[in-house]
């Protein structure tokens, strides 16, 4: 079987082992520091010293007669200056008299506007502003544009002061530079494999933490939740569930902080509730989305289906850990609170991609509990299902887990081969291209099942070695997988799958040395 690791879609990703491009961004991105470049006109030049006064403790200033030496021109000055600043600001006195429609107005320089549109072109409207006198006529094509103004020495200082916050929140704005720096050296758009970016983020993650930490430590929240949407699916496809729930709890106290109640809740649920389910923490996951069943004010003027959705995803998480903790597993509370889950997901829409998402796993849910009870058939039943709305949604996610559950199944009876080297392929494939550790280890972990089966069925021992063989390298395939996920609950049915690997190699090994014993 081809494995689809380490293709990519459109280019090859950059060796991970090589590290200075990546070290040479994060260098570039941790000594930058904002640069600003002043331009006027030369009765301009008495505000624009007063400007670069005003910013000096925030950022490199550059006035423009510093910037135009003997023998350049003015425009291949302009492009080096367009390059090398990281903000401009272009100020706008009333230097000359305009006739336009029979009527006279004030105007600026015309080399002062036009730099402005280069600069604004080049940086963005975000970085490049214009600092004008109230007085003058601007170009139509300005209007909109935020552009700070001035009639006297009170209000020059105001509009000085616009300036410097805008530079300011940029200060604050670069803390999160070294973080997308590190999240964007794989372009998503030119590499379908989420495990390049995965290794990138790992190989990274205590500098990401650390900055992380630090927007919390100043309360920059929503840079905060900036991270969050640069993290992404990361925590969940690398199995970092440990550190997905230390985020989460950034992620809350942002959206409190910002005052989104209702996000915060989900945050709580998700991020931190099911993040600790997922590491085995059930206690402490628990604990987090029953603090959100019990006090409800996040549901204050949310609409039913919302108020639905969230309650039954909590349900529904909660039922997960009743199933899956070995401590305290209570497959009939698990049962119970997934049907608290389908009653709020009744509230929903039929049509909506919500309904059929939440009921989609709801039904493998209750697939995984018949097939621990021993009742294959019901889920293979209840599977099927799952997997066709999962299909209707295109989820690729999803469906391979829905597969690799199917395969399972199939496994555990001895059913159709062919069927299950169907869906265990399409699930190792999937997987591979959506980079997620913990599925792909579990996909080893199946064929490591099938390839045990096969050995304890075999008619000779050199079929039941072959079987063996096969299932040795599964396995080994899977702990080294694991070896990165911090879920002790995957890890369960790795031991179990060794133990009895072992039974059956030293079986193998005890028929190897009865057959050599005997006569002739």
């Amino acid at each position: 079987m081809q494995s689809l690791r380490g293709m990519s879609c459109l280019s090859t990703p950059p060796e991970l082992g090589k590290r200075s491009s990546v070290d040479v961004k994060r260098t570039r991105v941790r000594q930058r520091r904002l640069s600003v470049f002043i331009g006027s006109s030369r009765e301009g030049l008495e505000t624009a010293r007063l400007l670069e006064a005003s910013l000096a403790d925030l950022a490199q200033v550059h006035v423009w007669t510093e910037r135009f030496p003997l023998g350049d021109t003015t425009i291949d000055v302009l492009s080096r200056e367009l390059a090398g600043h990281t903000h401009a600001v272009l100020v706008a006195t009333g230097d000359d008299r305009t006739r336009l429609r029979d009527k006279w107005f004030t105007t600026a320089r015309d080399n002062v506007v036009f730099e402005f549109g280069l600069f604004m072109g080049r940086l963005g409207r975000g970085r490049a502003f214009m600092l004008a006198d109230h007085a003058l006529k601007l170009p139509s094509d300005l209007s909109g544009l935020t552009i700070a103004t001035f009639e006297n020495g009170g209000s020059l200082k105001r509009a000085i002061r616009h300036i410097r916050r805008a530079l300011q929140q940029d200060v604050i704005d670069q803390d999160v530079h070294v973080i997308q720096s590190l999240l964007t050296i794989v372009d998503p758009a030119k590499i379908c494999l989420r495990s390049t970016y995965a290794e990138i983020l790992r190989s990274r993650y205590h500098e990401i933490r650390n900055e992380a930490t630090a927007l919390r430590r100043r309360g920059n929240w929503s840079q905060l939740l900036h991270v969050k949407s640069l993290l992404r699916e990361y925590f969940e496809f690398a199995g970092e569930y440990d550190t997905g729930a230390e985020f989460g709890e950034s992620y809350v106290e942002a959206l409190q902080n910002l005052g989104q109640r209702y996000e915060a809740a989900w945050s709580q649920v998700k991020d931190v509730g099911y993040m600790n389910i997922l590491a085995g923490r059930h206690e402490a996951g628990r604990a987090a989305i029953a603090a959100v069943l019990r006090r409800r004010v996040w549901a204050e003027q949310r609409s039913p289906a919302e108020v639905a959705l969230l309650l039954g995803y909590a349900n529904r998480y909660l039922a997960v850990s009743y199933h899956r903790d070995p401590s305290s597993r209570d497959l009939g509370r698990a049962l119970r609170l997934l049907q608290v889950a389908e009653k709020h997901a009744a509230v929903l829409s039929r049509t909506s991609k919500d309904w059929v998402a939440l009921s989609a796993r709801l039904l493998r849910n209750r697939g995984h509990i018949a097939l621990d009870e021993g009742d294959t058939t019901r889920a293979l039943g209840l599977y099927a299902s799952s997997l066709e709305l999962f299909l209707r949604l295109e989820d690729r996610e999803h469906l391979a887990s829905t597969r690799l559950a199917i395969a399972r199944a199939l496994n555990a009876e001895g059913g159709d081969e062919t069927e299950l080297g169907v869906h265990l392929s399409a699930a190792e494939a999937a997987y591979d291209l959506l980079g997620s550790v913990e599925g792909s280890a579990k996909v080893q972990v199946e064929y490591a099942r099938y390839h045990l089966r096969r050995a304890r069925e075999a008619r000779t021992r050199q079929e039941r070695r072959r079987h063996l063989g096969d299932a040795l390298k599964a396995t080994e395939k899977a702990k080294r997988a694991f070896a990165h996920v911090n879920g002790s609950q995957f890890r369960d049915d790795l031991d179990e799958l060794e133990r009895d690997l072992r039974r059956q190699l030293a079986r193998t090994s005890q028929d190897r040395s009865a057959a050599r014993s005997r006569p002739g």
